[in-house]
């Protein structure tokens, strides 16, 4: 009862709305023809489909939409959500809002191409704009200027110490590849204020919410923006409005990252801001912090940790607040040996000399019995440990010492096997090694078993991709420590032996055209002996942005296009198994100028004998998503959808279509019933006559299913677009598509 409630709700509301639609659709299509439509299509074979008009809209799409495609068009859910769903669709529209703004104001200020936002492994160096370029505004930008070092971000560094030191790895690159026609330039936080600027600042703040605003200096707006970026503590989200980013309680570290691309030279460009600190302590709770002075990194001591210098001097800062108001702090050394420390200022800085060996502290604050305490030990070491990493060949042969425990570093290695055999030793003893692992793309092993004394271990590299060797083991004080190399392999073979063997990529397109964003890309990759190959074999990217596939159609893994105006570059590089590499371009042109497609549309419940409803030919707006086409053409034939979400957006789903009597004459053979029993559906009768869908005949397992071109759609029919030629079919299943030859798992039928 409460469907059928909601059905007519649904029904009411939206004949108000589509009365208006189709009388002005009426009087067009007299004025132009002279002719009226039957009111009922199908009761008119002969009717002429190119005279059922169709409404166009645009669709907006953003990452948020995205991340709630659905795999399959059978909901399995409850009901009942009317009002989560209407929330749902009021921030939808809130983000649509906000990226046509953003869309707009792009399109004041620039004329030209495509995102790219992605942090990885390649360092781009500095290159020197040319004299047409906006860049050659920018004075300050020098290459190979040692004052004005690349700026490659913060990059992987090493993993955070396990006894509180900070990785310490080496600044990554943007990762990102330079597209056709330009280079990637990156510039340091101060040649970028001359491109934007932000209203971050470092200090204490009270509120868990920091209203980031970015504001681009007239040099920006006359470059192209293609992304904003926010890293903070180490990981990074887009920020396409000035939303205002959530803080971590205590400190948060944070920089913003713009890409623009320069329209005369179509060099991409990183700008990015200097890394913030930003303490965040609640107004209701006390926040100690123990800072580490004198370091090149900003380091917080928490309870427990372990820090490890070579110095026996050593400065501390001690806070305690509440919001932003300060409170005295103490700091003593445990076991106790007399009262608490004396400050050096009255800023909470504490000058220590340490012993050799671990020197234990206990910093405390707070208003009376509510005190905040953090243990730590600082331990002084004198002895410099060394670990070495030796290949077989001499061609590898690192030395890693003390200082640099705990961080990683990139090596390059040619060899003409990817089979790399090497040694790993440590000055205080090599059974003071514990464990060694090593991962790429393809996996990880942690190589226990091969560990012995003066022994070479063996693993597979990857040529798509570095493979890390990391190595655990105890220093000369018995503490625990680690280190990590990447090696990055280069197959040493010439071009021709590589393309005798090379993989070869089948793709739905070439070079072309395209009218909407998203736009779904798809590609099967195979060895050279016709070998499948999963996914993780290729490398896949967008205006230099490394894309990972969102679903599987037939043979082809499905990937989703955020396409900017104008010419996109895409790259694919496929590495097989034995490192036989390809790697194809293409150019996606997008304009969003809505050209005129055909399509066939077919609409059936043969599972219940009522065969085909709908099979026509009919001439759409290229931007049309396949839910606006599917709603277009059901009410152009007098029936009614009924769906969640819109047709533009990730949350649409087909629930129901309705019309008076359209069960009529249904029926479902012994034959059909047994084998459906067999699977474990009871067919149940239908409590209304009028409606076709969602758990109709059989609960949790019927409903409507969409391929497109004899692919199953693994997401929301708001997301898919069409081209000239396509098919789309919207079939009726009582289990799950399996009674209509469609597996909703392979993506294919």
């Amino acid at each position: 009862m409460k469907r059928h409630k909601m059905i007519e709700t649904l029904k009411k509301i939206g004949a108000a709305s589509a009365a208006v639609c189709l009388a002005a659709l009426f009087f067009i299509m007299l004025a132009v023809s002279g002719h009226t439509a039957p009111e009922n299509p199908m009761e008119d074979k002969d009717a002429d489909a190119s005279r059922m008009y169709l409404t166009s809209s645009t669709l907006a799409m953003d990452e948020t939409q995205l991340a709630d495609v659905e795999n399959a068009n059978i909901n399995t859910g409850e009901e009942g959500h009317k009002e989560a769903q209407e929330e749902k669709e009021k921030e939808q529209e809130e983000d649509q809002a906000e990226q046509g703004e953003m869309q707009q104001e792009d399109d004041n200020a620039q004329e030209n191409q495509r995102e790219q936002v992605n942090a990885n492994t390649s360092d781009p160096s500095l290159s020197t704009p040319s004299r047409d370029s906006l860049l050659a505004l920018i004075d300050k930008h020098k290459n190979n200027d040692p004052s004005n070092p690349s700026q490659g971000g913060e990059g992987p560094g090493g993993e955070e110490g396990d006894h509180g030191n900070q990785g310490g790895g080496e600044p990554g690159g943007n990762g990102s590849k330079p597209t056709e026609g330009g280079k990637v330039i990156t510039l340091n936080p101060e040649e970028s204020s001359n491109l934007f600027e932000t209203n971050l600042k470092n200090g204490r703040v009270d509120e868990p919410k920091y209203d980031l605003k970015i504001t681009l200096t007239e040099k920006g707006k006359k470059l192209k923006l293609l992304s904003r970026k926010v890293t903070r503590n180490g990981s990074s989200f887009l920020y396409p409005k000035d939303k205002g980013i959530s803080l971590e309680q205590g400190h948060n570290k944070v920089s913003v990252t713009l890409c623009f691309r320069d329209p005369k030279t179509n060099d991409q460009i990183y700008a990015s801001t200097e890394v913030y600190n930003i303490i965040y302590t609640p107004k209701d709770h006390f926040l100690l912090t123990v800072q580490v002075l004198g370091t090149n990194d900003i380091v917080y001591l928490k309870n427990g940790d372990d820090y490890t210098v070579y110095n026996k001097n050593i400065s501390l800062r001690v806070t305690v607040s509440k919001g932003t108001k300060q409170y005295k702090e103490y700091l003593r050394k445990i076991p106790s040996d007399g009262d608490d420390l004396t400050p050096s200022d009255s800023s909470g800085r504490y000058d220590l000399k340490l012993n050799v060996g671990p020197n234990k502290y206990r910093a405390r604050g707070g208003d009376g019995q509510n005190q905040e305490v953090c243990e730590f030990t600082i331990t002084y070491k004198t002895e410099i440990d060394t670990l070495q990493l030796i290949s077989r060949d001499k061609k590898i042969d690192e030395k890693a010492e003390s200082t640099s425990f705990g961080g990683r570093k990139e090596l390059d290695y040619k060899s003409k096997s990817d089979e790399l055999e090497f040694l790993v030793t440590l000055s205080n003893g090599n059974d003071q090694i514990t464990r060694v692992d090593v991962e790429n793309r393809l996996g990880s092993t942690a190589l226990h078993e091969q560990i012995s004394p003066g022994e070479y271990m063996s693993y597979k590299l990857d040529a798509a991709g570095p493979t890390s060797i990391k190595v655990t083991f105890k220093d000369s004080q018995g503490m625990e420590q680690f280190y990590i190399w990447d090696i990055k392999y280069e197959p040493d073979r010439s071009e021709s032996e590589n393309n005798d063997k090379a993989p070869f990529i089948k793709t739905n397109l070439g070079s072309e055209k395209v009218d909407r964003s998203p736009w779904q890309f798809e590609a099967a990759f195979y060895a050279h002996d016709g070998r499948k190959l999963s996914a993780r074999y290729a490398q896949v990217y967008l205006n230099g942005e490394e894309l990972i596939f969102s679903g599987i159609a037939g043979e082809f893994f499905v990937y989703d296009l955020y396409l900017t105006e104008g010419p996109n570059y895409l790259s694919v590089t496929v590495t097989d198994d034995e490192q036989y590499t390809i790697t194809e371009q293409y150019t996606v042109t997008f304009s969003p100028d809505k050209e005129s497609v055909q399509v066939r549309l077919i609409l059936s419940a043969n599972v219940i004998g009522l065969g085909t409803k709908i099979d026509e030919y009919v001439t759409v707006p290229g931007g049309q998503t396949i839910a606006q086409i599917v709603n277009d053409r059901l009410e152009a034939y007098g029936y009614t959808p009924i769906y969640e979400g819109t047709p533009t957006d990730a949350a649409y789903f087909l629930n129901y279509i309705d019309k008076p009597g359209i069960l009529d004459g249904w029926s479902i053979s012994d034959e059909q019933r047994e084998m459906y029993e067999l699977q474990g559906i009871t067919i149940e009768e239908p409590a209304s006559n009028d409606s076709l869908g969602k758990d109709v005949f059989a609960s949790g397992s019927a409903g409507w299913m969409v391929t497109q071109n004899n692919g199953f759609i693994g997401k929301s029919m708001g997301v898919y677009g069409v081209r000239d030629g396509d098919v789309i079919q919207v079939m009726f299943t009582i289990n799950n598509g399996e009674d209509i030859n469609v597996d909703p798992n392979s993506g294919a039928y």
